[in-house]
């Protein structure tokens, strides 16, 4: 029976669709066919009375304007077929307040097709309303009083009462026909329903002009509620809704034999439904031994269960693997572990120079290895299609496949290493940039360089000391070092490279560049004064003369990075007594190179001026004296220097013929030439009362001395020649002789000496006060001994002062005192002179 009520509700649905459908496709093809004036003719005839508004309801008629007659008369909808309403006060107007009645006009359009319609509006307030609201409501009570009962059809018999809703309660209960202008309606009461009893509370309602009162009827006829009954159809409905079994992925990949009730949900899924029905679903496996792995299907029971109530059905679920999905499965995971095992192809060489565009099927193998055969598995490669490669980056996607038992596998590998359309055009350039590096075999240098150590130069200073080449076909140089330095300091070498580029590619040329400063050449600029030895500052700097050795008066430059120094007279005059310097020449040496040479003035030697200073005073220690007198001695009279500076202490007061007047050859300048005269020695004494600068000398086979007034000669051996007054002494030089207040008269003395023995002419200096010389200037020279003034490496020596008109002695004198007569009258000598000018001369002067 209950699978009888199914049916039977299946057969109505389907009637019902078909009574439905027929109309619809009539209505459609009449639509089509009728104009829009009949489509609005055909709608507005069927409209016939309007309802009021509730404030329609509550308003006279004649306070309805056109301004509110929309919110007092409900204006029907627009139609599915497109047609509009709207309504407007009839002209002229009918209005009746005593009966509640306006007359309106009822406007429908569609596109360009307009109609009216009169209607007669009733409900409107009257001017008696109470009254006439009373008698309407009595008419209605008494209709209402009538009805007792409500009839249902035939739906309601298998429909349960909580299943009725104001929606389609007339589709279960017969409306009362409308009587004595009493019109009825249905409504269901608030929770009336009771599907035990079969029975619904219904409200019915009875409404007349505008007026409406109800009436509470309880209707039975409903089906009563079965829960066994109501349970299965539920459960059947449910799996009714139900038409397949979902499998997992996994299904797949087992046969339907291997399903058992254990694993079924990895295998399944299980339908979803609403959790509150209650229902709950379960999956099981159907007839045993009634799998079928040949077609991979699984006979499957889907059970839906509530209250321990159940129902199944019966499902053939397809998706499992079958036995020759499996073995070949089996096969492909085997090619696929060969596959797996091949993590890249190998290409020929013939792939370096070709672009991935010209690999086809056809020639793959000239480019691409295939791999060997492995465990039974054979390779076999080809391009993708369509072909998948880049020619700018040389890359080609190709498929290996692996293949056994007819079944194969593939495999996309994206094969790197072919040519690529840059390669090409690098090439080229590569090409280019050579060919311009190989005509480049030298770089010049600039001036700079030469100044510069290779060890020196740095990336930043490069281009300071190196051209780099001018552009040349496209192609642009640049100069960088090598790294690490490449460099040989000794040499003036640095090796560098030279860059050529061009369109962003680059090449590199080792090349060696010479011409930088060598290293002894940096070694040597160095230096550019050498300092003294302790105790060199105490002695002039013509001492060198007798001692060659000029390592032990000037300290020699430390070897240096492997260059060494040494020093050594120039050539020519190389010291100077009055300015206190000495002239050497240096010399850089290193094994391999080219010496070099400079000379370099050393200062700081004894001036003419400090030796005379030191000997002008009266308080120093007395071997501090004998040391500047050795000074002195050594530079003017030691050996044929001596010698000659000796005739030069004679020459003017004590030989004969020695006037500019008396050149004749005498026995006074024969003794001096033929004698071999030595000075031994210098001291400083006090004679008659005054310091004296004593000369002592030697002349073995005597010397004739003249005395200027009685013109007696005397012979001497030994004796001492006297500078009486040295003190107070007036010390000059050429540089600073304005700044004492004096002018130099030199004055040459051409005598039989110097004709005889032929020696450079004698200059002496006497001296005259300078025109800006001051007061105290003058006196102080006036009361000084002598003048000692210096020029180079000599010395003149005057007590001669050159004032108003004529020279005057000033305080020094000179005199002779023999200590070993060879003849003349031992008493009765004066040789003691005033006014004397003596010049000294060093060796260079003479030629020695």
């Amino acid at each position: 029976m209950k699978k009888s009520i199914i049916i039977l509700g299946i057969t109505s649905a389907s009637m019902l669709t078909t009574v439905i459908a027929g109309p619809s496709i009539a209505t459609v093809m009449n639509k089509k066919s009728l104009t829009s004036e009949q489509i609005v003719q055909a709608e507005i005839t069927k409209i016939n009375q309007l309802e009021l508004t509730s404030f329609g309801k509550n308003i006279l008629a004649s306070e309805v304007t056109n301004l509110n007659i929309a919110l007092s008369i409900l204006v029907p909808n627009t139609t599915l077929s497109g047609i509009r309403f709207s309504l407007k006060l009839q002209e002229p107007s009918i209005v009746n307040d005593a009966e509640g009645s306006l007359g309106v006009v009822l406007v429908a359009s569609l596109d360009n097709s307009i109609q009216e319609k009169k209607i007669n509006v009733n409900g409107f307030r009257v001017n008696n309303q109470n009254e006439i609201n009373a008698k309407i409501d009595l008419e209605i009570q008494n209709e209402l009083d009538i009805i007792n009962t409500l009839i249902t059809k035939n739906l309601a018999s298998s429909t349960l009462a909580s299943n009725v809703n104001d929606t389609n309660i007339n589709d279960f209960i017969n409306t009362p026909v409308s009587i004595n202008g009493v019109v009825f309606s249905l409504k269901v009461q608030l929770n009336g329903a009771n599907n035990t009893t079969g029975t619904l509370g219904v409200v019915l309602i009875g409404s007349k002009s505008g007026r409406s009162l109800n009436k509470n009827i309880n209707v039975s006829g409903f089906r009563i509620f079965n829960e066994v009954e109501a349970v299965e159809n539920l459960l059947l409905d449910i799996l009714g809704r139900i038409s397949t079994i979902s499998t997992t992925t996994l299904a797949k990949t087992v046969l339907p034999s291997s399903v058992t009730p254990q694993n079924i949900n990895q295998y399944l899924i299980l339908p979803s439904i609403d959790l509150a029905t209650g229902v709950t679903l379960r999956l099981r496996v159907g007839q045993i031994n009634s799998q079928n792995d040949f077609n991979g299907t699984l006979p499957v029971v889907l059970e839906a269960s509530r209250n321990n109530i159940t129902r199944e059905k019966n499902f053939a679920v397809s998706g499992f693997a079958t036995l020759s999905e499996i073995v070949n499965e089996v096969t492909r995971m085997e090619i696929q572990t060969e596959l797996n095992k091949i993590t890249g192809i190998s290409l020929t060489p013939a792939a370096a120079t070709a672009l991935p565009s010209i690999v086809n099927n056809a020639n793959i193998t000239q480019y691409l290895q295939i791999p060997a055969t492995s465990n039974g598995v054979i390779f076999s490669l080809k391009t993708q299609n369509p072909s998948v490669f880049n020619d700018v980056d040389g890359q080609i996607s190709v498929i290996l496949t692996g293949t056994r038992s007819n079944i194969s596998v593939e495999k996309t590998f994206s094969v790197q290493g072919f040519n690529t359309n840059s390669n090409i055009i690098n090439a080229q350039i590569t090409a280019d940039i050579n060919k311009e590096l190989a005509r480049i075999v030298s770089i010049a240098t600039k001036p700079a360089a030469s100044s510069v150590l290779p060890s020196l130069v740095n990336n930043q200073n490069i281009n300071e000391y190196l051209n780099a080449p001018n552009l040349s076909n496209g192609v642009s140089f640049k100069l960088e070092l090598q790294s690490p330095l490449i460099f040989n300091d000794r040499n003036g070498s640095l090796t560098i490279n030279l860059v050529a580029s061009k369109s962003g590619i680059s090449s590199t040329k080792s090349i060696e560049v010479s011409g930088f400063m060598r290293r002894i050449t940096f070694e040597f600029n160095q230096i550019t004064s050498l300092s003294l030895r302790a105790g060199s500052s105490t002695v002039l700097p013509t001492i060198t003369n007798d001692n060659p050795n000029l390592d032990s008066f000037i300290n020699v430059p430390a070897i240096s990075n492997g260059v060494s120094f040494s020093i050594s007279f120039p050539s020519g005059i190389s010291q100077n007594n009055q300015r206190g310097t000495h002239d050497v020449v240096l010399t850089a040496s290193q094994v391999g190179q080219t010496s070099l040479s400079k000379t370099i003035t050393t200062t700081g030697w004894l001036s003419t001026a400090q030796l005379f200073t030191k000997l002008n005073q009266t308080n120093i220690p007395l071997n501090e004296t004998n040391h500047y007198l050795g000074q002195a001695y050594d530079w003017l009279f030691k050996g044929p220097v001596g010698r000659l500076n000796f005739r030069n202490l004679l020459r003017e007061h004590y030989l004969k013929g020695a006037n500019t007047s008396d050149t004749a050859y005498t026995n006074s300048i024969n003794s001096l030439i033929r004698n071999d005269l030595s000075v031994d020695g210098l001291s400083i004494q006090t004679r008659n009362n005054q310091r004296t600068l004593v000369v002592n000398f030697t002349a073995p086979n005597s010397i004739t001395l003249t005395e200027k007034i009685s013109h007696l000669e005397t012979g001497a051996r030994k004796g001492e020649f006297e500078l009486g007054n040295f003190s107070n002494l007036t010390i000059a030089s050429v540089d600073t002789l304005s700044q004492v207040g004096l002018n130099a008269r030199p004055i040459t003395v051409v005598d039989g000496l110097s004709l005889v023995d032929k020696q450079p002419p004698y200059i002496v200096n006497s001296f005259s006060f300078s025109n800006g010389s001051t007061s105290v200037q003058q006196n102080s020279i006036s009361n000084s001994g002598w003048i000692i003034y210096a020029n180079g490496n000599n010395l003149s020596i005057s007590s001669k002062i050159f004032n108003d008109g004529r020279d005057r002695s000033i305080l020094g004198n000179t005199n002779i005192k023999i200590t070993d007569l060879a003849f003349g009258p031992t008493n009765g000598i004066n040789y003691k002179q005033n006014g004397t000018s003596i010049s000294l001369f060093s060796k260079e002067h003479y030629g020695l």
